[in-house]
């Protein structure tokens, strides 16, 4: 793994993170051999523990106990059996794998040791899969020669950026078995499972609004358009979703151009608008596409919330920033949302390319402040999301969804047992004079 600049708490809690967005299923087949309890026990808390899901001690136990006493009913039987340990992710908020035991007879029926890991693509993690994918043969009896290793990270390395530059949804899958021709040996794949923002949101919009972005506007875009009078000129929202502000600006009776890169959420704001006869114009559209920019001075106002923390890197934010900015008509106003790194906390390459991964982008302070310089822009007010929104949504709307506290906090990317994260998203209003 990329060196770590941070203290030891933050470094796992990193970690957590990786194992929270990372899945393993499975089956592993030992022999009928009770003299090997303790051996095969071993070697479940080394394969669970590579697989990011150790064994609590209470766990550990009651795994154990039922563990044995498949072993030992086995060798009363007296013939060529296997034990056979199924494995599954548990349903939340079991973070453990859940396990089925059963005893197969070779006469009659064939078993394996075979699995399916499933992990986020994060390029500066290699280090970290290649060494846990070490453990897990090791686990089945398989310890690698250092060429295999070797050829493994390979390719590792090759997929993780494939998937990393194709998209933050993107996943490496490894599957892993026993060669049938070869009982000694293991084959082993890795591949990319490409899924692109767009094929993401269509596997969404089938679900409730309410779990996927809120039930309400944000308070703050809701506060803000009080203060704003709109025969004074069109709103531009960009990263409109399915229209959770776009909607209610439309109805306080703004013209709102509602722009998106997911086809699928503005059919549904588009049915939403058409329902309600509101003035809301849909346009399928990627800021950071360079041939697609807003038009110039057209807008009194913009709203990107919770754009921002989808982007990779610091120039793309400046992009953005430009386009948003050449976007409004003077005077007008920005309002956007940003993860800004806390107590001059520097994330390291890790960091980054997990932050874009979880939708948790992150700046420092001074890059923040170093982007928005060069623009003619005027810091208006910079706030906690968090604080804000509680404060401010009506209590049946707070939290917005199930998961916004947890992200918005910092605690998806950071997920610290003690203290805060090292981030927060922060509201960030400016004025164009």
């Amino acid at each position: 793994m990329s060196s770590v600049a941070f203290s030891q708490p933050l470094q796992r809690a990193i970690l957590r993170a990786i194992d929270t967005w990372s899945s393993a299923r499975g089956q592993v087949a030992f022999p009928c051999i009770p003299q090997q309890f303790e051996n095969y026990v071993r070697r479940f808390q080394l394969l669970f523990e590579s697989l990011g899901r150790p064994f609590s001690p209470r766990e550990l136990t009651q795994f154990a106990n039922a563990y044995k006493q498949q072993l030992d009913r086995g060798a009363r039987q007296g013939r060529n059996l296997l034990v056979t340990v199924n494995y599954e992710p548990g349903k939340p908020p079991h973070r453990g794998l859940v396990c089925r035991s059963s005893i197969v007879d070779l006469n009659r029926e064939k078993a394996s040791s075979e699995g399916v890991i499933s992990l986020p693509c994060i390029p500066q993690a290699r280090s970290l899969y290649e060494g846990r994918l070490a453990h897990v043969f090791s686990a089945l009896g398989h310890p690698l020669e250092p060429k295999e290793v070797e050829q493994i990270g390979q390719k590792l390395e090759q997929k993780l950026r494939l998937g990393f530059e194709q998209s933050p949804y993107s996943r490496l899958i490894v599957r892993y078995a026993r060669n049938p021709q070869a009982p000694r040996e293991f084959l082993c794949g890795i591949e990319v499972l490409e899924q692109s923002i767009d094929d993401r949101a269509r596997s969404l919009v089938g679900n409730d609004d309410r779990l996927l972005f809120g039930s309400a506007a944000d308070a703050k875009v809701r506060d803000i358009a009080a203060k704003l009078q709109p025969e004074h000129g069109p709103v531009l929202d960009i990263g409109a979703g399915t229209g959770r502000n776009a909607i209610a600006l439309a109805r306080s009776g703004f013209a709102v151009d509602a722009v998106d890169l997911s086809a699928a959420f503005l059919e549904r704001l588009s049915e939403t608008a058409r329902q309600e006869s509101l003035s809301v114009n849909t346009i399928k559209g990627d800021i950071l596409d360079p041939e697609w920019t807003p038009e110039r001075d057209r807008y009194q106002w913009v709203v990107a919330a919770s754009v921002l923390p989808h982007l990779k890197t610091v120039e793309q934010l400046g992009q953005v920033m430009s386009k948003l900015c050449e976007s409004l008509r003077s005077p007008g106003q920005l309002l956007v949302n940003l993860f800004i790194s806390k107590d001059d906390y520097e994330p390291d390459p890790l960091v980054l390319e997990l932050a874009h991964v979880l939708d948790s982008f992150l700046v420092t302070r001074s890059q923040w402040e170093a982007t928005i310089a060069p623009l003619p822009l005027q810091v208006v007010s910079d706030e906690s999301v968090v604080d804000y929104e509680k404060n401010h949504l009506p209590p049946e709307n707070w939290p917005p969804t199930p998961w916004f506290q947890n992200w918005a906090t910092g605690r998806r990317l950071f997920p610290v047992e003690q203290g805060k994260p090292p981030t927060e998203l922060r509201w960030i209003l400016l004025q164009k004079p």
